[in-house]
């Protein structure tokens, strides 16, 4: 997913890859940190989906409502985020704090939050990462 992200990924494939994680995470079964930390990302990507999908209605009231209410569910799993927003807004006279953030900046955060996740899981899994080489070094 992190690669498709980085490369580009429409709404559509992102809504359809997600769908996808869902049906492979209730499925999958392992090392109880491993899970957490995958069912996490999987949360994660969803309000990511669900802010990008914002997007879709028409008008400044229904979008801005939209995503704030979005936003309250991003805030509650990631407060650093709620601070780094609200410190973004500080100071502007806004009726809907998602008016004075960048829905860009928004879904680069999430995205961030949830390799955060998969790497954890992956850690987790695979606890013993194999060294990079050195240059200079053989083994």
């Amino acid at each position: 997913m992190q690669i498709k992200i980085t490369r580009g990924i429409s709404l559509k494939e992102y809504r359809e890859d997600i769908t996808d994680l869902v049906n492979v995470a209730e499925k999958a079964y392992g090392d109880r940190k491993a899970l957490a930390a995958m069912t996490s990302a999987i949360e994660g990507h969803k309000l990511a989906l669900q802010f990008w999908q914002c997007d879709r209605l028409t008008g400044y009231e229904k979008l801005h409502q939209c995503q704030d209410k979005v936003l309250k569910g991003i805030f509650n799993k990631y407060p650093d985020l709620k601070a780094q927003a609200l410190a973004a807004v500080e100071g502007e006279k806004l009726s809907y704090i998602s008016a004075g953030l960048d829905k860009d900046a928004v879904l680069q955060a999430l995205w961030q939050k949830t390799a955060q996740d998969t790497h954890r899981a992956l850690q987790v899994v695979s606890p013993n990462p194999i060294p990079k080489k050195v240059p200079g070094h053989t083994r």
